[in-house]
């Protein structure tokens, strides 16, 4: 992860959403995180895209 974010503000952010299981949602967070910073480096992120929407849909059925 080349850009930096702060770690203390995500984690309290996940604390304060009162989520059930937070270290899934802060693991989740830093991922789609950096997924985003990748992508904005790209002319063409359909791939990225592609992985952050399968990202998002595991960790709802995981929820559901």
């Amino acid at each position: 992860m080349s850009l930096a974010w702060d770690d203390e503000l995500l984690q309290q952010v996940v604390s304060d959403s009162d989520a059930e299981h937070p270290e899934e949602i802060l693991q989740l967070l830093k991922e789609l995180l950096d997924l985003e910073q990748q992508v904005a480096h790209l002319a063409r992120p359909r791939n990225i895209l592609i992985k952050i929407d399968q990202l998002l849909k595991e960790s709802l059925e995981e929820q559901a």
